[in-house]
């Protein structure tokens, strides 16, 4: 496994943005990991996780400053975070103390996700109740889960599909009976529940195939030369013609 020791928000965030995306880059994101990871992806960048808060997402720069060292100094929680309003916002860019003890989950080994995720914090209490209402926030989910994965294969030349369990999963995947994460009415979750994450990979998959298609312009035709009007051109002749529009 290879690539860099950081994943590059900034072309990410391009990315993001070229989707249709509000995205922010946290200032000193760049470069940023949990402190027993400050090398970086050293082992390659290998897997997406995504998670709730447990909080309402109000105040999201309260959120930030406690996913960025609110257990404690260099003790970082997420690389990206989404709140209600759908803003995306990349706060970090290595691994950090997200996913804890689990596994193993694909090429994730027991307890070695931190090292290998790039992690996502959604803002919900995570109780079942609060819903995942706001249209911008889903969507931004979405979009991220159909924008990261694909970048992330591409950068560090994952082998197999970006959107398979081993290459994108839930907390509750990678910690089954420890963690419920993500968890709420959404789409992905009509119930309340757990999210069902082979619909979601399913769902970001298919956004990713759409996203690829090229972007169509409407362009207005222009007349090079009209021959509706002067003599008539007889059969088989030939004439040159000089054209000194400008435009054309």
């Amino acid at each position: 496994m290879s690539g860099p020791a950081h994943v590059d928000l900034n072309e990410l965030a391009r990315r993001l943005r070229k989707a249709g995306r509000t995205v922010v880059i946290w200032d000193g994101a760049q470069g940023l990991a949990a402190r027993m990871f400050t090398e970086g992806y050293n082992l390659g960048c290998q897997a997406s996780g995504w998670h709730h808060t447990v909080s309402s997402g109000a105040v999201p720069a309260n959120d930030i400053a406690y996913l960025l060292g609110g257990a404690g100094p260099g003790w970082i929680i997420s690389d990206a975070y989404i709140p209600p309003d759908g803003v995306i916002y990349l706060i970090a860019s290595g691994p950090t103390y997200t996913e804890g003890r689990g596994g193993p989950l694909g090429i994730s080994a027991v307890n070695g996700a931190n090292r290998v995720c790039f992690s996502t914090e959604i803002a919900n209490w995570g109780d079942g109740v609060d819903p995942y209402e706001h249209p911008e926030q889903t969507t931004s989910v979405l979009t991220l889960a159909a924008g990261l994965n694909p970048y992330l294969a591409e950068v560090y030349g994952w082998p197999d599909p970006p959107f398979s369990q081993n290459r994108m999963f839930a907390h509750h995947e990678w910690a089954p009976g420890r963690k419920i994460d993500p968890r709420g009415p959404s789409p992905w979750a009509d119930d309340g529940g757990m999210w069902d994450m082979n619909q979601f990979r399913a769902d970001a998959q298919n956004l990713a195939k759409r996203l690829e298609q090229p972007t169509m312009h409407d362009i207005k035709p222009v007349r090079l030369l009209d021959t509706r009007k002067g003599a008539n051109f007889p059969a088989n002749h030939t004439r040159a013609v000089k054209l000194e529009d400008p435009q054309i």
